[in-house]
This record gives C-alpha cells, sequence and structure tokens, in this order.
C-alpha cells in the first residue's frame, strides 16, 4: 500500500485556529465576557480556595499517572520536538492554559479538556521509541491499576455506601471544590442522587395547581442542575418549560409571556418583592449521602407579578 505524505508548512495552522476562536471570542465579548464573570463570583461568592497542590492531586485523581505521564510527554513532544514544528502553537496554547487556568481559581475538571491533544501527541512520542511495545504496555498497566483503583470514586459504578466506605478506605476524602457542606461522597456523585424523587415532588405541585395556572406558569429554579434535571426528567410529568437565572439557563431567557411561576428553592422574603402571592406548597425529599443544598428544598407557586416575568427574570441572572 503506497505511503501518502502531508506536508503541513509551519505556522499555517495559526490563521485557522484564530478563525475558529473568533466566533467564541466574540460571543464573549458581545455577552459581556461572562466567562470571566463566572470565575469572579465563583471565586468571591462559591468557589473554595483551593491550593496548587489540592488542584494538582485533583487532576492526578482524574487523569491518573499514566495519564499525567502520557500528558507530559505529548506537552514536550508539542514544544521541543522538531518535527512537530506545525503544532508548536498548539504546544503553547496548551502550557499557557496549564499556567492560566489555576491563576484564574480553576477546579481540576476545568483542565479536562486540555487533555486528549496532550495524550495523542504522547502516545506519537511513544510510538516512536523503540522500546514502544514494552513502555506501552507499562503504561496500559498502570493505567488499568489505577481505574481499578480510582473509578469507584470518580463514576458511579457503587451504591452510595459501598462508594463512601471504598473512599475511605484508600484515603480519598470529597474535595471540597466549593463553601458548603458536603456529605461522605464527592460532589460529582452526591449531585447525582436523588433527582427522580425531586422531580416527583415538583410534579406533584405541579398537578396540584388549577388548570388555569398550569396554562399560563413556567417553573423557575435557583440553579442550573435542578433546572436540567427538571427539563430531562420532567418532560414525562408533562412540566412546563423550565427557566432559571443561573449560567447559561439565564441566556435562554424566558419563553412566551408566563404569569404565574412554580418556584423550586430560594425564599419567600425574596420572592415577596415581585409578586403578590407567595404560596409554598411542598418540600422535596432529603436525601441521603446526597448534596444538603439539594434536599428538603421548598417549592412555591407564585402569582401576581409586579412586572412582567421576563422582567423580574433580569434580576435572577448569576454566573457563577
Amino acid at each position: 500500500m503506497p505511503s501518502v505524505s502531508v506536508i503541513v508548512k509551519p505556522g499555517a495552522a495559526a490563521p485557522d485556529t484564530a478563525a475558529l476562536a473568533a466566533p467564541a471570542a466574540w460571543w464573549q465579548w458581545s455577552n459581556g465576557l461572562p466567562f470571566l464573570e463566572l470565575l469572579e463570583n465563583g471565586q468571591a461568592y462559591k468557589n473554595a480556595a483551593l491550593s496548587l497542590r489540592t488542584l494538582a492531586a485533583g487532576v492526578v485523581l482524574e487523569q491518573g499517572p499514566a495519564g499525567i505521564a502520557l500528558a507530559a510527554a505529548g506537552l514536550g513532544a508539542l514544544l521541543l520536538w522538531r518535527d512537530a514544528r506545525w503544532a508548536r502553537f498548539l504546544g503553547v496554547a496548551l502550557a499557557a492554559l496549564l499556567v492560566a487556568l489555576p491563576l484564574l481559581g480553576a477546579k481540576p475538571y476545568y483542565l479536562a479538556p486540555l487533555f486528549p491533544p496532550l495524550f495523542a501527541a504522547g502516545a506519537v512520542q511513544v510510538e516512536r521509541l523503540r522500546a514502544r511495545r514494552l513502555v506501552g504496555a507499562a503504561i496500559f498497566a498502570l493505567a488499568a491499576l489505577w481505574l481499578g483503583v480510582s473509578a469507584p470514586v470518580t463514576v458511579p459504578l457503587l451504591a452510595p455506601e459501598a462508594a463512601a466506605s471504598h473512599a475511605k478506605r484508600i484515603g480519598v476524602a470529597p474535595p471540597r471544590l466549593e463553601r458548603l457542606d458536603y456529605p461522605d461522597l464527592p460532589q460529582h456523585l452526591a449531585d447525582q442522587l436523588g433527582w427522580p424523587e425531586r422531580v416527583a415532588a415538583v410534579a406533584e405541585a405541579w398537578r396540584a395547581m388549577p388548570q388555569a395556572d398550569r396554562a399560563r406558569a413556567v417553573v423557575y429554579t435557583t440553579n442550573y442542575g435542578r433546572a436540567a434535571a427538571l427539563e430531562l426528567l420532567g418532560r414525562g410529568a408533562g412540566l412546563p418549560p423550565v427557566i432559571s437565572g443561573h449560567n447559561q439557563y439565564f441566556l435562554w431567557g424566558v419563553p412566551g409571556a408566563p404569569e404565574v411561576v412554580l418556584a423550586v428553592g430560594g425564599r419567600a422574603e425574596e420572592y415577596a418583592a415581585d409578586f403578590g402571592e407567595v404560596r409554598m406548597v411542598g418540600r422535596t425529599p432529603a436525601v441521603e449521602h446526597g448534596m444538603p443544598y439539594e434536599s428538603d428544598i421548598p417549592i412555591f407557586v407564585l402569582r401576581g407579578p409586579v412586572q412582567p416575568v421576563a422582567s423580574l427574570f433580569e434580576g435572577a441572572r448569576h454566573f457563577e
């Protein structure tokens, strides 16, 4: 089979990269740089201060020692390997992000998208080694060993009690990424518990509303996690459109012209400033091993908005 050579001039990819990045950069600029707002507010109000050591430990837990070694080889290749001159811009960009994200208060998973191109470049370097079979086998064995140890605390494979016990056994405490009370599970696992029960409680409150209210209502939540769960799992329950002022959900706005809001979360005294009637109609159940702030959530029916709901919604914006 004849070989095919692809010649790429050094630096030729830079204009293409700039063109690909331009729409995202323009969108950020035209919308008031929401990502920078998210980082600033997160550091000021929500995120726990992570030391460089804690951040690095979180990245190692997610990527594994073999992944870190392979990524380091890939970064070195992109920056130093003569035959990779055409991809030097990628190495510089990834190295800059590896420095910038921790300085901006990143959480470990913020760095995850940087690793696939580094893995690819590292794999090419391994293939160039004379002992590539031995090195490849060693990397595979180390990755498999790490997967066996870390998978139960990174992926929901075990029941909550068993996962919490395994984390304690291997000495991995739930990383405190936010200024919140934490259960005995890492947040990314604890946050997945109890959503069918919560959605059922909201659906029950929805069905109890008069038909006239349901015809002109939306569901409002105080964070995007609740909004996404209600939107996904609430389809079968006939729930109306779900809105939230939290992060990306704010940008999707308010559909139609609703006059009644079924609010999941928040405080009655805050709603009272914007609605003539505020009535708590239920609460979601408490969930063992779940995040405390997602247990026992109040559910309100809000009627008589002092302004159109779309106008009131502008004050619900919060990027964090």
